[in-house]
């Protein structure tokens, strides 16, 4: 894991990350990991990662350098087109990120997705200890249908991914499909001979008995899922990372933030969403953006720990007694929507948060210097390190030297504080 922060006012931004990094299955942290990085030379314009330091195994440090040299001198207008460049770089890289990685790693997300989410839990239906005996054929379909269902129905409510700018046409000329999703056709019609395959080893064994196929509405089933994954907001597997691209293009004269959320790549398509957009206007002249692990700078912020904060309802409920309810006479339609006193009390908490922690500090920060919003980023993220070194429940997820960086539209990318490679 790790803490990050962007603060923003008119002057610029000033970016701060700690140098922890977890290695391997053990949880090993480390302290010399970088996660700050400039993206267009002296341009104002950074890149911070966290989450999985690699994406398909190339760490994003090289994936940015990478980058960086094919940027030249070349410049955008907005951060938006630096973005942009770079996803597509990303998905044009062969050298990087060659095709059959790239299928690997999908038909590694479709054994973890198949075991995790319906053969594991098809065998704990068949071993009930109350069933007396092992349920007949067409029972063991539904069972398995019913997993299905419940399953799409939680990816449903996940977030649709950005759409490719292509799009496919029927004969008359009308959409047929979005890229994305005539995309993903393609890629379980490029992949069905290895998903078959893979499909009977997960599912047509002695503990499954379907035979050595599955019935064709559970295969249907089970690429439907596959297809959710290639369209659809959700991440795992080791794969998540997130990106931050801070700055400012040519034409923009005011700093902006871009957080993505960012996945495999899969036929050549990156799985990325877009977390948040920040950006300061006339209107909104300071920002304070914290990453990853965030509670610590969201307790400084805010004046309450983000935990303490998601318990105040429940702990005010267990102190107070049970609601009194006036029994409504017949005919009588009124009813009472006024606030209860939890609700009540929990929205002059967030008031008085807003009015004595926020807005002065906010205030504060459109007002620095630039060496004082750096100086206050370097301090948000030592501070999330020192309380993780002494929290004797947690891991120290968050520490080491802290990198620190300033953009503007005058000095561009000038390092405030970095840490040194030493042999």
């Amino acid at each position: 894991m790790t803490c990050e922060i962007a603060i923003m006012n008119t002057r610029g931004i000033a970016l701060a990350a700690d140098s922890a990094a977890t290695m391997g299955n053990g949880g090993k942290v480390y302290h010399s990991a970088d996660k700050l990085f400039p993206l267009a030379g002296s341009a104002p314009v950074a890149v911070m990662t966290h989450g999985a330091d690699a994406l398909l195994g190339v760490p994003w440090e090289v994936v940015i350098a990478g980058y960086s040299s094919q940027l030249g001198d070349r410049r955008f207008c907005t951060l938006a087109g630096y973005a942009d460049d770079l996803i597509t770089f990303i998905e044009e890289s062969r050298a990087m990120f060659p095709e059959a990685v790239q299928t690997g790693r999908f038909l590694f997300h479709a054994r973890r997705i198949w075991t995790k989410y319906y053969a594991e839990p098809w065998r704990a239906l068949m071993v009930k200890p109350s069933r007396k005996r092992a349920p007949g054929r067409l029972r063991r379909i539904a069972m398995f249908i019913g997993l299905l269902e419940e399953d799409h129905s939680i990816w449903e409510k996940y977030p649709a991914l950005r759409q490719p700018y292509n799009f496919f046409f029927d004969e008359d000329g009308d959409i047929a499909a979005s890229g994305l999703e005539a995309e993903a056709n393609d890629i379980l019609a490029e992949t069905e001979e290895s998903l078959c395959e893979l499909e009977r080893e997960i599912f047509c064994t002695d503990d499954l008995p379907f035979g050595p196929t599955l019935p064709e509405e559970l295969r249907q089933g089970l690429r439907t899922t596959l297809r959710y994954f290639l369209l659809r907001g959700a991440f795992g597997g080791g794969d998540d990372s997130g990106i931050v691209l801070a700055g400012m293009g040519t034409a923009e004269i005011f700093p902006s933030v871009l957080h993505y959320r960012v996945g495999t790549i899969t036929n050549n398509r990156l799985k990325l969403m877009t977390v948040d957009e920040n950006r300061i206007t006339p209107e909104v002249t300071a920002s304070i953006l914290p990453f990853a692990q965030r509670e610590m700078i969201d307790l400084i912020i805010e004046g309450m720990h983000p935990d303490l904060k998601r318990r105040l309802p429940e702990l005010l409920e267990s102190c107070l007694p049970p609601p009194r309810r006036k029994k409504p006479r017949p005919g009588d339609e009124w009813e009472d929507t006024s606030p209860g006193p939890t609700e009540w009390f929990c929205d002059l908490v967030e008031s008085e948060m807003q009015e004595k922690h926020c807005d002065p500090i906010m205030a504060a920060v459109a007002a620095l210097s630039k060496r004082d919003m750096a100086e206050m980023a370097e301090a948000l993220v030592s501070f999330a390190g020192f309380r993780m070194k002494f929290l004797s429940n947690e891991r120290e997820t968050v520490g080491g030297p802290v990198d620190v960086a300033f953009l503007s539209k005058g000095d561009g990318f000038v390092w405030v504080k970095r840490k040194r490679l030493s042999c």
